[in-house]
């Protein structure tokens, strides 16, 4: 019998991920100077060298830095725009916010994860506080015993650096052979369609 996958969400979006055996993280780098974030542009998505993935003592953590060729204003928009984020996120099948209070949000989204011959239903509620130029969310449910992540954007009118970062402790496992490298690469793929989403929408303004 295959054991259950562990799939969760991360902030805005819904991302599927696992906790894995063994440690996959190499130190931190002396400089204190941090190599400039990828820069997205159309049609070129998030590449996984974006993405970091450390395993620690329980979880792991995860950090994404990239640009975009939009306005801070745009990215927020699509970031924040869960009842439509099915549409054009992967794998999500279901995004609805079930609650407004002031700048705090509860979230609900249901979807699927699949890893070569693997696959899991997942599902998750979040609050969500929005702040300007920053997007903070905390499990109240779902498939993660603790997930707490900080989506900051930065920029001009023209263009929009992200900086993301989550903790998160899992409650089951997944095969070894979904690594750190293939969590990645899933991350990577998920930011990429929030890019097009965000780039679809700025050409669609300018017609």
């Amino acid at each position: 019998m295959c054991p259950r996958l562990f799939l969760f969400p991360l902030a805005f979006l819904v991302l599927s991920l696992s906790s894995v055996p063994g440690r996959e993280a190499s130190a931190a780098p002396s400089t204190p100077v941090p190599p400039p974030a990828p820069s997205v542009t159309e049609g070129a998505p998030v590449g996984s060298e974006a993405v970091t993935v450390k395993v620690l003592e329980e979880g792991f953590a995860v950090e994404a830095e990239f640009r975009a060729a939009v306005s801070p204003a745009l990215a927020y928009a699509v970031l924040t725009d869960f009842d439509h984020m099915s549409r054009f996120v992967p794998n999500l099948e279901q995004s609805h916010i079930q609650s407004r209070n002031g700048n705090r949000w509860q979230v609900e989204q249901h979807g699927v994860a699949r890893y070569g011959p693997f696959s899991q239903d997942y599902e998750s509620v979040r609050e969500i506080l929005l702040q300007p130029g920053r997007i903070q969310a905390h499990a109240i449910s779902g498939t993660a015993k603790r997930l707490d992540s900080d989506m900051q954007l930065s920029g001009d009118g023209r263009e929009t650096r992200f900086h993301y970062h989550a903790v998160v402790v899992p409650d089951t496992w997944l095969p070894p052979l979904v690594g750190p490298a293939a969590m990645r690469q899933q991350i990577a793929g998920q930011f990429s369609a929030l890019v097009r989403e965000m780039l679809r929408r700025q050409a669609q303004a300018a017609e």
